[in-house]
C-alpha cells in the first residue's frame, strides 16, 4: 500500500481576517533567520508595499519594502528577525498598509496561531497551498508545498529599443574673419 506522509495535520486557532487573496503560506521559526512566505491565490497583482508581518504583540514588526508586488498564483518570501516565539504560543500575522500592527486601525489580512516551534528546519505550511489546512514539513520556500514546483515569479525588465545615434555636426576648423577698418 502506498502511504503518503505529508506531516502532522494541525488543529490550531484560526483567526478570521479580512477577505484577501494574499495568504501566509509557510513560515519557519528556527533556525534563524526566520522566514515567512506569502502566496497570492487571486487573479490580480497585489501591491504589498508597506504591508506588515508581525507576531502576537510587542512593538517590533517587519515592514515589506515599497515597490514589492505579488503576481497571481505566485509567492514571495521574506527573512529576518521576525520575533516568532520558539517555546510558547504565538501568532504569525499579516497586515495591509492601512496602519502598523501596533495601531488600533491596523487591518489584519491573515494569521495563524501555533503552540511552539515545529523544530529546526521544519516549517508550518498550508497543504494544499493557500487553503485552510496547515501541516508541518521540511522547509519548502518559494515552491508550492504540494508539488515542489517553483511559485516565485521573477520579473524581467521589458526590453526597449535603443535609438540609433544621431549624427551631430562637429566643430570645423574654419577661420573666423578678422574685422577690417573701413576706408573713408
Amino acid at each position: 500500500a502506498l502511504v503518503l506522509t505529508i506531516g502532522l495535520i494541525l488543529t490550531a486557532t484560526v483567526v478570521i481576517a479580512q477577505s484577501s487573496t494574499v495568504k501566509i503560506n509557510e513560515f519557519l521559526i528556527e533556525p534563524t533567520p526566520q522566514i515567512v512566505e506569502l502566496l497570492n491565490t487571486g487573479t490580480s497583482i497585489v501591491d504589498l508595499s508597506n504591508w506588515y508581518v508581525d507576531d502576537n504583540g510587542g512593538t517590533t514588526y517587519f515592514t515589506i519594502p515599497a515597490g514589492t508586488v505579488l503576481y497571481p498564483n505566485a509567492c514571495i518570501s521574506f527573512s529576518g528577525s521576525l520575533n516568532f516565539n520558539r517555546t510558547s504560543t504565538d501568532t504569525v500575522r499579516l497586515f495591509d498598509s492601512t496602519a502598523p500592527p501596533t495601531s488600533s486601525s491596523a487591518n489584519l489580512i491573515d494569521a495563524f496561531e501555533y503552540k511552539a516551534s515545529s523544530g529546526s528546519g521544519v516549517t508550518f505550511q498550508r497543504i494544499p497551498d493557500g487553503q485552510s489546512v496547515w501541516s508541518t514539513a521540511s522547509a519548502n520556500f518559494d515552491k508550492y508545498n504540494l508539488t515542489g514546483l517553483s511559485c516565485r515569479l521573477e520579473t524581467t525588465p521589458t526590453p526597449t529599443q535603443t535609438p540609433p545615434p544621431t549624427n551631430s555636426p562637429t566643430p570645423s576648423d574654419a577661420q573666423t574673419p578678422t574685422p577690417m577698418p573701413l576706408a573713408s
